[in-house]
């Protein structure tokens, strides 16, 4: 993914991108590999026993980070809140968004929370 959007970035330099979904990892990163952080081109090698490299040369922004802290998970795991949803975006798309939120946690239709987003056009 992360070769794939550092070679769509060079080759559309204007465009905005946007990555979004269930990435099944966590925030902090989990042991093995910082798979975010190796995404957004800013691998955490620190505590994980995988060395993640920086495959891109524009980084991208985790805007999940700008959910209150309380609010910030999308999935809760033996009573423990966990952020494994995200949205990625280049500098291009970051200007655009107005508002970010997880929505709450409804077990009738899923087991992880909706990411919502509000962006200007």
């Amino acid at each position: 993914i992360a070769r794939w959007l550092d070679q769509y970035q060079r080759s559309h330099p204007t465009n905005s991108v946007l990555v979004l979904g269930d990435l099944n990892a966590l925030t902090p990163t989990d042991q093995y590999i910082d798979v975010v952080g190796i995404i957004k081109g800013k691998p955490d090698n620190r505590k994980t026993l995988l060395t993640g490299q920086d495959l891109i040369q524009n980084d991208l922004i985790d805007l999940t980070k700008q959910i209150p802290l309380a609010n910030r998970y999308s999935y809760i795991h033996r009573k423990k809140k966990q952020i494994i949803d995200y949205m990625l975006v280049n500098q291009q798309f970051k200007p655009k968004l107005i508002n970010i939120r997880f929505s709450k946690i409804d077990y009738q239709f899923s087991d992880h929370a909706g990411l919502i987003a509000d962006f200007s056009w």
